[in-house]
């Protein structure tokens, strides 16, 4: 995890105490940070009990920002980032932004602005490219390890309802539309890591909708071909809020040999002209919270020390504006046809 002792005495603040507010305020304990702040708005009854001993608890986000934190935490539903996070770095606040950054990206420009002027370090939180298993595959990209690339498939599904059982699905920022949901925000990390990859990729086609099962305003599946304007490589991408057990699984086929990836299992699959060449599983005791305390320790050491993140905003942009022509794509073939 490296030094943790600079990041003492930093000031961070988290926006919004829903389930991942909770864990990284939780993380940021665990990181060292002694200075911590939280606002939590009005309505108390919508989270769920935390520890909020030693915390500066706030209700007003002028109050809060007037407190001075080094560091803001936007945790709060996804329609609300923009405002959060502009105000926060005119107040010279460094930025790590929940994903998806937004739902749309009026405002993204006047924050790329703001954050450079300032000096800012901004981060967009998507974890799994602190996967151990993503990471080996990176590098095995970076080899050439299996040659030119064909193409690319990824499966992402798992049943909505499961998520929290503690609340009704239905009432979720990942389910309502004004909040900011939809499968295809809401399973960004899939377009992330491909665009870690691959680079910039051009949806071509994409279809999906909602398939009424889950009772939703926003779409619970979709399918999607991009390709790569990099390389030229096709990717095979589906998500949905259905499947049952969930999966999460890619393969990557080149011309001397395929990449193969399953999270939960744990492992990824490096073979060569059919051959297994190399593997890499998560250690037996390896937790999920391990992919969220990476990402936050990353941020908060690029802010002590200047440096740029894992996953910067303008990437964390580029990767929202393919989301939001997959989401487009996906309204069209919804439409009434005629």
């Amino acid at each position: 995890m490296g030094n943790t002792e600079p990041l003492r005495d930093l000031r961070v603040l988290v926006v919004g105490l829903g389930s991942i507010g909770i864990r990284h305020l939780t993380n940021l304990r665990q990181l060292g940070c002694r200075h911590l702040g939280a606002l939590r708005g009005r309505n108390k009854a919508l989270y769920k009990p935390v520890d909020l001993s030693g915390v500066s608890v706030h209700v007003e986000l002028d109050d809060a920002l007037g407190a001075g934190y080094d560091a803001v935490i936007v945790s709060n539903p996804t329609s609300e980032h923009m405002q959060i996070a502009q105000r926060a770095a005119e107040s010279g606040s460094h930025l790590y932004v929940e994903k998806p950054l937004s739902q749309a990206l009026a405002g993204t420009d006047d924050l790329v602005e703001t954050v450079r002027s300032r000096n800012l370090v901004a981060m967009v939180g998507c974890q799994l490219r602190f996967h151990p298993n993503l990471i080996a595959i990176k590098q095995w990209l970076g080899q050439g390890s299996i040659g030119r690339i064909l193409g690319a498939q990824v499966d992402a599904g798992e049943f909505l309802p499961a998520w929290h059982p503690w609340e009704d699905y239905r009432e979720s920022y990942a389910a309502r539309r004004e909040l900011g949901g939809g499968v295809i925000l809401t399973l960004i990390h899939e377009i992330d890591y491909l665009y870690w990859f691959f680079g910039e990729l051009k949806p071509m086609n994409s279809v999906g909708g909602r398939s009424g099962a889950l009772e939703l305003d926003v779409e619970d599946h979709a399918s999607s071909f991009l390709l790569s304007e990099r390389e030229r490589v096709p990717v095979f991408l589906h998500m949905d809020y259905l499947q049952q057990p969930a999966s999460r699984k890619m393969k990557i086929i080149g011309c001397h040999g395929i990449i193969e990836w399953d999270y939960h299992e744990g492992r990824a699959s490096l073979s060569v002209d059919g051959s297994l060449r190399e593997a890499s599983t998560v250690p037996e005791n390896w937790d999920r919270n391990e992919l969220f305390l990476s990402s936050m320790n990353d941020f908060l050491q690029a802010a002590v020390q200047g440096h740029k993140p894992r996953v910067t905003l303008e990437e964390g942009i580029a990767v929202l504006s393919i989301a939001l022509r997959i989401k487009a794509q996906v309204a069209s073939d919804e439409a009434p046809r005629a």
